[in-house]
């Protein structure tokens, strides 16, 4: 810990935060204070009093992150006030006097310097706590309450077995902040925890241990035939589903059933209690790798499917999104399941006199199920490109050739005959600027 002192303005006046000192120091008394009271107290001192904070905790405690994060700094420190290595004290100039609870709280540091956090009596383990930690050292390890009579008595002995020149002058005071869970709420004080009783081990038999295992299969053999099956197969929608291609049931023990709904549901009587898992065929998923591309990139069209043989084949049927699902599909394929996967390329190649925009839809389909993906948008590149230079050439019909990012000698002849059509553009076969905006005006 380290040797700095912070100056904490708190409602109940301004007091030192200090590394914790044990009783009979020539330092002024420490005193209680509520959690947010401190922590409202740091942050208001946080951006006047960083380094000295620092320095409170020493290096050993503080890490890189707290010089950046100002939650964690105080994070820490909190927990040292927690934890008892910090205190708040007087000011050594200051008038106010120590209360009972100031005084009760130095007598519990001084025990727990003499004694230890945990203390062994009639070879079970015992921890005096302040009451209002007693439910979250609980959870921490299985503790009893000792009622505050015997509390007191095991705390008195304990303590004048170790009593020394800090500690025996405030025993009285110590003893007499003891109490148990019994009280009000508000009631402050320091309660004694102990850990159970271990029970007296006596022999058993392989054979009469009650495993988990065994006690489950107890249970099942108890529950067996005693429940029912009822699965009802149904849309989002609420319709029912006929499913004529089937499904696979599989019963706890392993075992798998080829079924079929009759009327939308699975039915059966007299099973065993357990985890079924009804495995359907069905698409799970219908869908481009992308939400947009370019004319004449390669995209990829996927299908998740669960429940069909590996190697099912899976027909793509591409069409205009805004078409009729009936209409002339663009581009038909098919492509075999692997993994519960299947996929195919595809690329949406602009036509002479063509739109480079475009949006398009497909479906896919296995046996009798089917599914639509969503929609996938062709964009044009931007008009300063060569790209975007050719698809708008492309669109007012002229032939620009191959795709490319050069100036290719189709793509010269292009621009000369789109310049033709412009005067008074130059009919130069070069993409300048003027020749670009006109572009640009007749397709953005």
């Amino acid at each position: 810990m380290g040797t700095g002192v912070l100056l904490l303005s708190i409602p109940s006046g301004t007091f030192e935060l200090r590394k914790a000192s044990l009783l009979g120091h020539a330092q002024s008394p420490s005193i209680t204070a509520p959690r947010s009271h401190i922590e409202s107290g740091l942050r208001s001192a946080l951006w006047s009093q960083r380094m000295a904070m620092v320095e409170l905790l020493g290096p050993g405690r503080v890490t890189p992150s707290m010089l950046t994060d100002p939650d964690a700094l105080i994070r820490q420190l909190l927990l040292a006030v927690e934890m008892g290595g910090l205190e708040l004290a007087l000011p050594n100039d200051g008038q106010r006097e120590a209360t009972a609870d100031d005084l009760a709280w130095n007598a519990f540091l001084a025990f727990q310097a003499q004694v230890g956090r945990e203390f062994t009596v009639a070879a079970r383990s015992h921890r005096l706590v302040p009451r209002e930690r007693v439910d979250a050292v609980k959870r921490e390890r299985e503790y009893d309450v000792v009622a505050a009579p015997e509390a007191t008595a095991i705390v008195g002995t304990v303590a004048k077995s170790k009593a020394s020149g800090s500690l025996a002058p405030h025993l009285k005071t110590l003893l007499a902040s003891i109490c148990d869970m019994r009280g009000p709420s508000n009631q402050n004080g320091f309660v004694l925890l102990r850990a159970p009783a271990t029970q007296a081990a006596r022999y058993v038999a392989p054979e009469d241990v009650i495993t988990p295992a065994k006690l489950r299969e107890l249970k099942r053999e108890k529950e067996r035939g005693t429940h029912e099956l009822d699965l009802q197969y149904e849309t989002t929608t609420g319709h029912v589903i006929t499913d004529d291609e089937g499904f696979l049931l599989v019963w706890p023990d392993g075992r798998e059933e080829e079924a079929t709904l009759q009327n939308g549901r699975l039915q059966r009587k007299s099973v065993d209690p357990g985890e079924y898992e009804v495995r359907v065929r069905a698409i799970r998923k219908a869908d481009w790798a992308t939400a947009s591309a370019y004319p004449f990139d390669e995209i990829t069209l996927f299908v998740e499917a669960q429940g069909f043989p590996e190697g099912t084949a899976v027909a793509f049927r591409i069409i205009h999104a805004w078409d009729p699902p009936e209409a002339p599909p663009v581009y038909e394929a098919e492509a075999a399941l692997k993994g519960g996967r299947a996929q195919i390329q595809w690329k949406h190649t602009q036509a002479v006199g063509e739109s480079p925009y475009a949006e398009y839809q497909f479906r896919a389909t296995i046996g009798a199920k089917w599914a639509w993906s969503s929609s996938i948008v062709i964009n044009a590149h931007a008009p300063g490109e060569v790209r975007g230079a050719q698809e708008r050439l492309r669109a007012l019909g002229h032939d620009p050739g191959p795709p490319t990012d050069e100036m290719t000698p189709p793509l010269r002849e292009a621009v000369k005959a789109f310049q033709q059509g412009y005067p008074p553009l130059p009919v130069s076969g070069v993409l300048d600027e003027h020749t670009l905006d006109i572009l640009d005006d007749i397709i953005p």
